[in-house]
């Protein structure tokens, strides 16, 4: 994989599920860890079992989009004029 900013490179290649899935044909790529307005490019590259100097290559790019903050509510109490808490 190979990325316009390092740090965010890092932030997926650390995650548990590129770690875990990284020599699959398929990729896992954790919740949260793009980063917005960043390009990657995730490169694959197939090879024959019984000769290996044939091989081809396909690449993907993908420019993640920045998504709006979500509010969470942790703790405190229940009120409300409809239904007990």
């Amino acid at each position: 994989m190979s990325c316009s900013d390092p740090t965010a490179k890092q932030k997926i290649e650390a995650g548990t599920g590129y770690q875990a899935t990284v020599q699959q044909a398929s990729l896992v790529i954790d919740a949260g860890t793009m980063t917005g307005g960043v390009t990657y490019t995730f490169t694959v590259t197939g090879k024959m079992s019984y000769d290996t100097t044939v091989q081809a290559d396909a690449s993907l790019v993908v420019k993640a989009k920045s998504s709006p903050l979500e509010a969470a509510i942790a703790g405190g109490e229940c009120y409300s004029h409809y239904i007990n808490c």
